[in-house]
């Protein structure tokens, strides 16, 4: 009797232990989808980005048991900058360990939060949170899924690494040498990039809109991928077509699916670099008419996340207008003295 009871209790262990693993590999929608851990490649510093998502994607994040209280508005505070909310400080309220005292600017929009400390520029902050509204105005589920999943946008101050963000104390020490933004993540739920590149300093070295990448990747990959079933197998096998039948060759679109997304949103949005021939980076496909004509699978997948053809005012240019513009929330007409040509559109893909 004592035997069967030692067996019992052994063969109870082994279905918990089983059954713990089986947890830990599943993803927010419930599904059972083991996600492994990539390593990251012996590559140039430059494109270690491009390999962020799949290898950190892979560690089980803490935050998955966990979201936000309240939800996402549709007001934003982009034209104003405060200190940081106190209640945002804490863990409950800004997982995983509550906005660092590092941070002690700040604004917002839709409630998500933008922050950075005190040598950035108000100007930065007005700018990242322009865009956070911008790109969250299409579709509300994206919206509440990044607010809900603790998104918020950080500002990496021009002389600093991107190590001094808080969030990333743990990444690859490599990516302190020449990565100037990154996407939200459930193990990171920030998105980032450099001051330099979203005032447009003279010693930006990147003809990227840094800005618009990260905060599109963060809404894939905080938001998007975490709600919407079957994205990120779409992603891969449109990424996978695209590059096998020779697209994007000798540009960082190639390195991986997620670097293939962002470019994608830069050309979507009009703000890609140009290089004719291809440069290793870019190539001549920069804008939206060029991308749905070369690569019409990933121009309807960033169309499904982005559908409501506002106009994005780029950030090299005028931004007199960015506090003012009327943006279509939900693709919901504009009244009739802000109506331009849109299209609603309701499908995924």
């Amino acid at each position: 009797m004592q035997f069967q009871t030692i067996c019992l209790i052994s063969l109870s262990l082994i279905i918990l232990s089983l059954s713990n693993s089986a947890a830990r590999s599943t993803n927010n929608n419930g599904n059972n989808e083991v996600i492994k851990e990539i390593p990251l490649p012996q590559v140039p510093n430059d494109f270690l980005e491009a390999y962020y998502y799949e290898h950190y994607n892979g560690v089980r994040s803490p935050l998955l048991n966990f979201v936000r209280d309240g939800d996402a508005t549709e007001s934003n505070s982009c034209e104003t900058v405060t200190e940081v909310p106190e209640e945002l400080r804490t863990v409950a309220a800004m997982r995983p360990n509550g906005l660092s005292p590092y941070y002690t600017k700040y604004t917002e929009a839709y409630g998500i939060p933008v922050v950075a400390t005190s040598s950035v520029p108000d100007s930065a902050l007005h700018r990242a949170c322009y865009v956070l509204r911008f790109l969250l105005a299409d579709r509300e589920d994206l919206r509440q899924a990044y607010y809900k999943n603790f998104g918020r946008v950080g500002i990496i101050p021009h002389e600093s690494s991107i190590k001094t963000i808080p969030e990333y104390v743990d990444i690859d020490p490599r990516f302190a040498l020449a990565t100037r933004g990154l996407g939200a993540i459930s193990l990171n739920p920030i998105s980032t990039t450099g001051e330099e590149n979203i005032l447009c300093y003279e010693e930006d070295r990147s003809k990227d809109d840094l800005i618009i990448r990260e905060v599109a990747q963060g809404i894939y990959h905080l938001a998007g991928r975490q709600i919407i079933p079957g994205l990120q197998g779409h992603l891969r096998t449109t990424y996978e077509s695209g590059t096998e039948s020779g697209w994007w060759e000798n540009t960082y679109a190639e390195h991986s699916a997620s670097a293939y997304f962002g470019e994608g949103v830069q050309s979507y949005f009009n703000v890609n670099a140009y290089a004719d021939p291809a440069d290793g980076y870019s190539n001549d496909i920069n804008t939206r008419s060029k991308l749905r004509t070369y690569d019409s699978k990933l121009y309807n997948l960033i169309q499904s996340l982005f559908p409501c053809a506002n106009n994005y005012i780029k950030r090299c240019s005028s931004r007199g207008n960015e506090a003012y513009q009327r943006l279509r929330m939900n693709c919901s007409p504009l009244p009739m003295s802000h109506r331009g040509h849109s299209r609603r559109s309701t499908s995924l893909f």
